[in-house]
């Protein structure tokens, strides 16, 4: 018995066993560090433990989004409504960014299992990863399936045949950040289109945008009333094809005279209609429409190989610089030529925003051709200007083609032209009101489409179909000859 136990005492006091002690005791130590890290980490904010690889940022949020989130100054409740199991974590990781952006948003996970009640309290039907968001009285339900966009196609299917879509792009940040800006104003900014005179109606996509930007959007006639609603914000007249009376320019004037704001999109006028009032509307302001259509010499300047797809300079302008600064184009067809006085009246600053390059000039529309002739206006003509009033506190927007707001010009240059129209909205409103402080997009979860010039098109042609080839060609050649030199 004593020999067993001086053996024991005795392995114990050996080399190999002190080094396995050590080892032991070095890797208890390792993991006792490890854990206490993994719970540091998992209690520090997401955006400093994890790191956003993807191209289009998936999982970052806007600057937007953090000016108004961490501007909230009283509590905002959103609740994520998912039964266990079934979290998407695209959307988890967007709330949990929401989470630390503001000790003013409480995020409150809802299983509809649990609470069914409370689902059903503000809505009829849901989907799992639905959010509510709510301040007091104010809430905004936005349905899991909502925070996804699909294509057209894709829903026509889903639709009639019952095909599963495939989304296309995740809009989870511009919704959520809309409904929190929502639940914080008591009172929305209000848009009238005005109507009456054959104005082109704006698409869906747009006014769902405008609706984005916390935005009353309606339609009016002013030819049955005295003077433009009190509540009008901004007033949208796009393209029409007859002229407005003289009752709805005076009403107009009024409007502006006492700090309106008017967007006003023109097209070439075919059936030789003169828009005699609304053209005395803008005179008034200094600028003028130009008869004709613009088309560019420049192939860096327009697109699909025509003329008249043009791609205009952007001047610097708090309207389009955040376009420029990412890279986006605008895309106008068939534009008017803008003409600006060269004495303006007292007050009056009128900006060119979108110019031609100094290679453009203005077609008849009866013109049997798109190339330059004699006698065209040439130079670098403007498109689209802002205007200011400091007299009557009133802006207007005026661009020459109605184009600026069509899906498919807009979906050609992947958002650009909804971005200077929601800009133009954020301009002039400055803040005030609650007004477009935001412009934010939905991640693409799919190629976006690429917008190149006629002439950079031209270059890549030359350089993947001759340059390229060439090149592997002589590569091969030299390696051939060196290795038969050996």
């Amino acid at each position: 018995m004593a020999d067993n136990k001086k053996k024991i005492t005795d392995s114990l006091k050996t080399k190999y066993f002190k080094a396995g002690s050590y080892s032991i005791l070095a890797s208890v130590i390792v993991i006792a560090i490890a854990v206490v890290i993994n719970i540091l980490v998992g209690s520090m904010p997401v955006k400093f433990t994890q790191l956003d690889m993807t191209s289009n940022s998936l999982y970052s949020i806007s600057d937007e989004t953090k000016m108004i989130i961490g501007g909230l100054t009283e509590d905002v409740e959103v609740y994520w409504i998912v039964r266990t199991g079934f979290e998407d974590p695209v959307v988890e990781n967007l709330l949990n960014n929401y989470d630390d952006l503001s000790e003013h948003l409480k995020l409150i996970k809802k299983d509809p299992d649990i609470n069914p009640g409370f689902v059903q309290e503000y809505a009829q039907s849901y989907t799992d990863n639905s959010i509510l968001v709510k301040k007091g009285d104010r809430y905004r339900f936005i349905d899991g399936n909502d925070l996804y966009t699909y294509d057209e196609e894709d829903m026509y299917y889903y639709y009639y045949y019952g095909q599963e879509p495939t989304p296309t792009g995740f809009d989870g940040e511009s919704q959520i950040t809309a409904a929190v800006d929502f639940c914080n104003k008591d009172v929305l900014p209000k848009m009238y289109a005005l109507t009456g005179h054959g104005e082109v109606t704006v698409a869906d996509s747009f006014k769902d945008s405008i609706s984005k930007q916390n935005i009353d959007f309606e339609e009016i006639s002013l030819i049955t009333m005295e003077a433009v609603p009190e509540d009008a914000d901004i007033i949208l007249i796009d393209s029409p094809l007859s002229d407005i009376s003289e009752n709805e320019k005076d009403m107009l004037t009024e409007y502006m005279n006492n700090g309106g704001n008017i967007i006003l999109l023109t097209d070439v006028v075919q059936n030789g209609e003169k828009l005699t009032n609304l053209e005395s509307l803008i005179a008034s302001y200094g600028i003028y429409l130009k008869t004709g259509f613009v088309c560019d010499g420049d192939s860096s300047h327009y697109a699909f190989g025509t003329p008249y797809y043009l791609l205009p300079e952007l001047a610097s302008h708090d309207i389009t610089s955040v376009i420029a600064d990412n890279g986006y184009y605008v895309l106008l067809a068939l534009a008017q030529g803008i003409g600006i006085d060269e004495t303006l009246p007292e007050g009056v600053t009128v900006t060119p925003l979108l110019t031609s390059s100094v290679h453009g000039y203005i077609k008849d529309p009866e013109a049997l051709t798109l190339e330059y002739e004699d006698g065209d206006e040439t130079g670098a003509i403007t498109l689209a200007v802002a205007v200011t009033n400091d007299l009557q506190s009133s802006k207007m927007m005026v661009i020459g083609t109605s184009t600026i707001l069509d899906e498919s010009a807009n979906q050609m240059v992947s958002g650009g032209n909804e971005d200077f129209f929601l800009n133009t909205i954020e301009w002039m409103s400055a803040g005030e009101n609650g007004m477009g402080d935001y412009t934010i997009h939905a991640k693409a979860l799919e190629s976006e489409y690429l917008t190149v010039s006629e002439k950079a098109g031209g270059l890549l042609k030359i350089v993947m179909i001759g340059l390229i080839p060439v090149l592997f060609l002589a590569l091969g050649i030299v390696i051939t000859v060196k290795r038969r030199r050996r």
